[in-house]
């Protein structure tokens, strides 16, 4: 149900990119919403779908300007929705893979937190971000958002 909601306001909103294109806007709307219907097919097991809507989404999030507030934690959901999930055979390719896009999604919300985007509670509910929650370099990243930027005030 919630995949066809995704996918009727996909075309709605591709529908406002190609008659607006130069409204930044539609393309962000579009970009977060393909990566979230690309959750969803990941979830489902639709894994060839998601990759390609993946790709599609990180084409368009380089069109958007980097100093949109969000790009680059709306980069590492991309990549880190392009980890193989763990129920999969890990086979040696998968697993460079996962290190990989874990690596670079990392270093994506370290530049988001370090851009000023530090809402503690997205990054621990996006589910775009799960397949990061195992690695210890996120739980520190979680650490380090929760922890006070004072701890001596009363």
């Amino acid at each position: 149900e919630a995949i066809e909601s995704y996918e009727q306001a996909r075309g709605v909103i591709q529908k406002l990119v190609r008659d607006h294109p130069d409204v930044i806007r539609y393309r962000q709307a579009l970009d977060i919403g393909d990566t979230g219907l690309a959750g969803l097919y990941r979830k489902v097991g639709r894994r060839r779908e998601a990759l390609e809507l993946l790709d599609e989404a990180q084409k368009l999030l380089e069109s958007l300007p980097r100093a949109w507030p969000t790009y680059h934690y709306h980069l590492a959901c991309c990549l880190a929705l392009r980890i193989p999930p763990a129920t999969t055979s890990r086979m040696p390719r998968e697993v460079e893979d996962s290190r990989r896009y874990g690596d670079q999604a990392m270093i994506a919300l370290r530049r988001s937190i370090a851009g000023g985007f530090k809402t503690l509670e997205i990054y621990r509910t996006d589910p775009n971000l799960d397949p990061l929650r195992d690695r210890q370099d996120f739980q520190a990243l979680l650490m380090d958002l929760a922890f006070p930027s004072d701890p001596f005030a009363r």
